[in-house]
Order: structure tokens, then sequence, then C-alpha cells
């Protein structure tokens, strides 16, 4: 890590992140509390059971978060994205450790760290977006369990809707783009299915017209049918 500094007037959160609900103001003055450095693509930035000492706010990048299950089976648990807070969640909870791995994303990430105590103190002086932001993170941990009570082709449309909703970028022709650089084994150990299983549903859903597909990317074309989609089965 270094102590380089960014102009942060010049970062674009996005919608529905934590520096997305700060005011600049706020905004500006969190940032300026820690400092910058840069991960290379695939590196881990904390580990499951590492202390909770300090937060990650990314400003560039994607950061894709996992967990290994009882089996011993490395699962996709989320996606964070520019805005996003690493070790939010846990800081404001008061948990000491962190709960799953992160991994820099395919480009790398830029990230600025930030004490957790600092953190903390920064939050309660902004309690509305703290109490806000904790909430919804709960909220998608409840989903996440949700999800294995559903078909896979529920479970992978449902999730696919997700990422477009939260992350998905306007397509030129229409749509919204998934450009995370997730694989499809990735996105298959999200939702407890097998690579092959989730070549299967995203050909039927191409042929449905929902989606295309590109290397790493896949273009939602019918957002309402993809909703339809994951409602179709409990």
């Amino acid at each position: 890590m270094n102590n380089s500094m960014r102009p942060f007037a010049l970062i674009a959160p996005r919608p529905g992140t934590l520096l997305a609900r700060l005011p600049e103001a706020q905004r500006e003055e969190l940032l300026f509390q820690g400092r910058t450095g840069w991960v290379p693509a695939g590196q881990c930035l904390f580990r499951a059971g590492d202390p909770l000492t300090h937060v990650l706010v990314i400003l560039r990048g994607v950061v894709k978060l996992k967990m290994v299950t009882a089996d011993g089976d490395e699962v996709l648990a989320g996606v964070r994205v520019v805005g996003d807070v690493l070790g939010d969640a846990e800081a404001l909870s008061g948990t000491t450790a962190h709960h799953t791995f992160a991994f820099a994303g395919t480009a790398g990430v830029e990230v600025r760290t930030i004490g957790r105590e600092v953190f903390n103190r920064q939050m309660q002086l902004m309690p509305a977006e703290a109490t806000g932001y904790l909430a919804e993170q709960v909220h998608n941990n409840l989903w996440h369990h949700l999800m294995t009570r559903r078909s896979t082709r529920a479970r992978l449309a449902l999730l696919l809707y997700d990422l477009a909703v939260r992350h998905g970028q306007p397509a030129p022709a229409g749509g919204r783009v998934i450009d995370l650089g997730l694989t499809r084994t990735e996105l298959g150990s999200a939702i407890g299915a097998s690579r092959v299983s989730v070549d299967r549903v995203l050909t039927a859903m191409t042929a449905m017209g929902l989606i295309t597909t590109g290397y790493r990317e896949i273009t939602i074309i019918d957002l309402s049918g993809l909703a339809q989609a994951a409602a179709l089965e409990p």
C-alpha cells in the first residue's frame, strides 16, 4: 500500500453502494482518513478468520468474495464494485473477524484502507446511512440462503437479475451488461450448480431471447422476462 492520493471528487461509486449513499462532503471526509493502494489481479485482500482491523473502500475494479463450504469446496459468495466497502457490515455490527475470502478481479483493484475504529467513528456521524446500509446487507445474506430453495433455472435467473440491477451497465443496443469477469464455474458455485448445468440454462435463456453471452460477460436483453423466470418456481 502507498500513501498516494486520488482526487476523490472524480470517483463515481456505483448506485446502491455505501459511498453512493453519502453526501459528497461526507464521502470525501471518509476517504481522506485512509491510504490508497493497488492490488494485482487474483491477489487475496483478506481471508476468512483474519482479524478485522480495517475496511477497504473499492476505488477501481471488482472484488470477488468467496467462501469454503463444509466439504472444502470454494464458492462465489458475491461481488463488490466501486463504492463498496469490504468489511463494512462486520465493522458496523461489531464482528471481530472476516467471514469470507476476498480476491481482486481480473483487472486488479484499487482500494482505500481505513482503520476500523476510524470508519466506525465516521459512520456514527451519519447514522441513517449506516443503519440503512447494514439492514440491506442483512437482507442480502437472507436472500443468499433463500436461493438454495429454488431450481437451478430459477436460482441462476435470480442471480443474473440481481447482478444486472446492482452492477449492470447500459448496453448500446438496449438491456444491461454484466461485465464483472465472472466465469461460468463461479456463477455455478454461487448457486450450487455445476458448470454443465449453468451452460445448459444459459443456452435455454439465450433461445428464449432473455440474454446474450460473451467472454465473461452476459447481456440481459429482457429484464422483466428474467424476473419472471426467477419467480416461476418456489
